[in-house]
């Protein structure tokens, strides 16, 4: 019996995603980077609360403390205390505002006021660390109004207690918070926070500007992901989405690969923000194990990503018996 693959890496990326832990020196001396938070406070349900099945929060960041003029915020960070891991879909939403405080229960920013900036899944470890989210579409921030966060998470599931983000005091109340086993809140129309929802915190956050560029840019969720393993001379897929988070159309002509193991029959035009979804396929010539880069050719400025997969094959036309123990795939007879 031979180990031949472990779970998918990353698999099929419909739903644009992307989280990644960040070690927390790394970004110590970026001038585009604002920490707000240094003190350890948890049990407060901000960003959300793992323990209920749903949480909605709004938190609000103060135009002095940000002060960051012809930039957009391109990532968050929260800090998440690491005491086990799982994964959870939700969706974080940003907007300009005049409040400074939220003054009762029913306060909530107006959802007219709030644009979506991600909607995928966030993963944590069981690691003290700080979990990153990519804004599939960056937020242009005026450095005039402060800043509102809406986070919605939406399993319908729940983790250990103990699970936690770390949270700062405020002198205002500066955060609200519902929670719900039940009922998944509607950030169109929320209910009254929890009786205990009006707080006087806030979730740690990093919030990381970069220039508002000038041409098309592309982005992906994700820069590498594995394929399952397959027979030798047999085609499998997986759907990748492609953001234009730039200015103007993003024009792609082709997708390239090094190798002759993948390819991709995708070109089109995705306009200013806005995505497509791009069909990649693993087709392997022999077997083994194949690495490879795909590169997009644009008509952008800048730089283009590229995306590292990975997959493995076994000699076409031999019958293989396997077993999947623990999500880990086992094959007999190589």
């Amino acid at each position: 019996m031979k180990k031949i693959f472990t779970t998918i890496l990353l698999f099929i990326l419909a739903c644009g995603v992307c989280l990644a832990q960040t070690n927390s020196e790394e970004y110590k001396d970026s001038k585009s980077l604002i920490e707000i938070g240094t003190e350890t406070h948890d049990d407060l349900g901000l960003p959300m609360e793992p323990f209920y099945h749903f949480t909605y929060t709004q938190s609000l960041f103060l135009q002095n403390e940000l002060n960051v003029s012809g930039k957009r915020i391109e990532k968050i960070y929260y800090h998440y205390n690491g005491n086990s891991a799982w994964e959870q879909d939700i969706v974080v939403y940003m907007g300009h505002t005049d409040s400074v405080k939220f003054t009762t229960r029913n306060s909530w920013i107006g959802f007219s006021e709030l644009t979506e900036v991600f909607n995928g899944k966030m993963t944590v470890t069981d690691q003290d660390e700080w979990i990153e989210i990519i804004l599939t579409k960056p937020f242009n921030y005026n450095n005039v109004n402060n800043l509102v966060i809406a986070f919605d998470e939406n399993t319908d599931e729940y983790f250990d207690k103990d699970d936690e983000f770390f949270c700062s005091s405020t002198t205002d109340t500066l955060s609200l918070r519902i929670t719900d086993d039940f009922e998944n809140p509607d950030p169109e129309n929320p209910p009254e926070s929890d009786l205990d929802g009006t707080l006087a915190y806030r979730p740690n956050i990093r919030l990381q500007f970069a220039d508002i560029p000038t041409t098309p840019k592309i982005a992906l969720p994700v820069s590498s992901f594995e394929f399952n393993l397959r027979e030798a001379m047999t085609k499998d897929s997986a759907y990748v989405e492609v953001y234009n988070t730039g200015t103007g159309d993003l024009v792609i002509t082709e997708i390239t690969s090094i190798g002759e193991h993948y390819y991709s029959t995708y070109s089109g035009t995705i306009p200013e923000n806005e995505k497509d979804t791009v069909l990649i396929y693993y087709y392997p010539q022999s077997e083994g194990t194949h690495n490879d880069t795909l590169s997009f050719t644009s008509n952008t400025t800048l730089e283009d990503p590229v995306i590292v997969v990975t997959g493995e094959a076994y000699p076409y036309g031999l019958e293989v018996p396997t077993v999947s123990i623990n999500d880990t795939y086992y094959y007999f007879g190589l």
